[in-house]
């Protein structure tokens, strides 16, 4: 997570080319809106990289939550096919939910299950279904749509080569804006294909995964070895 935020802090730090010239009516949307949709700038690799490992684990701290769950509850080790089956179910569809129980929840008595029923989205849980949907989609994997973020108060403005002759700059040097485009270079920062800021949206999720663990801790109880 540390990596992640380090390598979008460094992106955002460095002004990307964005190569196009943007109209004044785009340019006011944009200071309004502070963000527009700049498809033609790359991402770095590691980027995308470092963020499926982020996504991957968090999801696995819940599926081995389930594993440990079923180990408790039933006294027995899981092994085998069974072991493979087990995971945090993550269902939009409650009818889902309780016809994958037998499998993904084997073991899991019925306190816990009731525990995790209510960390579905068909329960309302939101931030299980953005987890599911980023890493199942592979959806890190696909951060060419970029959210662009440009500060009209620190912002580089340029005039066009062929100013109006009766147009007046201001104090500045610098035109009203249906006279101006915008500088080639933008500061950026790096969204998921639903417009969602990857760092934040990161921090999110482990926050909810941390606390979901921590709420389960108390359930386990050490058994004689």
């Amino acid at each position: 997570m540390a990596e992640v935020d380090g390598l979008v802090e460094s992106f955002k730090a460095t002004p990307q080319d964005i190569g196009t010239y943007i109209e004044p009516e785009t340019i006011e949307e944009l200071m309004t809106r502070k963000r527009h949709d700049l498809r033609q700038v790359p991402v770095p690799d590691d980027i995308p990289i470092r963020i499926g490992e982020a996504l991957y684990n968090l999801r696995c701290a819940l599926d081995y939550l389930i594993f440990a769950l079923a180990w408790h509850d039933s006294g027995i080790e899981p092994t085998g096919r069974r072991a493979r089956r087990l995971q945090f179910p993550i269902e939009s569809d409650i009818k889902d939910f309780e016809g994958r129980r037998s499998r993904t929840l084997d073991g899991v008595s019925d306190p816990h299950v009731a525990m995790v029923r209510e960390y579905q989205p068909a329960e309302g849980c939101l931030w299980t279904g953005v987890l599911a949907d980023l890493n199942d989609s592979d959806k890190h994997r696909h951060l060419a749509v970029l959210g662009g973020s440009f500060d009209h108060e620190t912002g580089t403005w340029v005039s066009r080569r062929d100013p109006d002759p009766d147009a007046v700059p201001d104090e500045q040097g610098r035109y009203a804006m249906e006279e101006m485009s915008m500088d080639d270079y933008a500061t950026l920062d790096v969204v998921f294909p639903d417009g969602r800021l990857v760092a934040e949206t990161l921090q999110e999720l482990e926050t909810e995964v941390r606390a979901l663990l921590l709420r389960f801790g108390p359930e386990f109880k050490l058994r004689p070895v």
